[in-house]
């Protein structure tokens, strides 16, 4: 998903004013935001509401010259059309939110786009131009000290690795990305955990596919 804050209040009419100040509060805020996690889980569900947000906030940023809430709403617009299955579009969208913030000093942006290109392309099964996208996201989120954006690099990295059988650098980044996710809540540990399922299961080690996919139930079910 894409990497910006964005306030978990838009399930429930958020103004946009609540938008915009979690995306302009992302560069110096200290501390990770996981509300990014509501508003991909929003658009996920209701991609149409989302286009609309999105259009609210790029008109906004145009009126306001600021690149970050123009990038911001390109890429809300972009994961919204990647949910509904329109990956050239989506692609068309993320592009243009790079064209205005990749040479800017919103680093964290830059990397959520990043991630958000990689996805589409994995969504392709374009794998080579997928990792690439996460290795430059991840470079990023390091630089930017991003945890949240970094456990993401790190678990389709894992995944990417894990579907062109580089079974070694899957497991590698499976686990980094366990130890991410621990300091993070555990976000994300369920999906984590059963791609480690899928690669032990490749490695035919299927007493531990077994244990990683019995704990990643339990968590999902939580």
């Amino acid at each position: 998903g894409f990497a910006f804050a964005l306030s978990p209040v838009l399930g429930q009419k958020a103004s946009i004013d609540s938008l915009k100040h979690s995306i302009l509060k992302l560069e110096t805020d200290s501390v990770n935001d996981f509300s990014d996690s509501n508003m991909m889980g929003y658009v996920q569900n209701y991609p149409d509401s989302g286009i609309y947000y999105a259009r609210v906030l790029i008109a906004y940023g145009k009126k306001h010259n600021e690149r970050r809430i123009i990038a911001s709403g390109l890429n809300i617009f972009s994961y919204a059309l990647y949910n509904k299955g329109n990956y050239p579009v989506a692609l068309n969208m993320a592009f243009q939110s790079l064209r205005i913030i990749e040479n800017s000093k919103y680093v964290r942006v830059i990397a959520g786009t990043y991630n958000l290109v990689g996805n589409i392309y994995k969504g392709e099964q374009n794998y080579p131009k997928a990792l690439y996208y996460y290795m430059r996201c991840k470079q990023l989120a390091q630089a930017s000290h991003f945890q949240f954006i970094l456990n993401a690099a790190c678990f389709n990295m894992a995944f990417v690795y894990k579907e062109t059988n580089v079974l070694d650098s899957a497991l590698y980044y499976s686990k980094l990305s366990v130890y991410y996710s621990t300091r993070l809540h555990g976000y994300y540990m369920g999906y984590i955990l059963g791609t480690l399922g899928d690669e032990y299961f490749k490695l035919k080690n299927y007493k531990k596919a077994l244990e990683y996919y019995q704990t990643a139930y339990t968590l999902d079910k939580k």
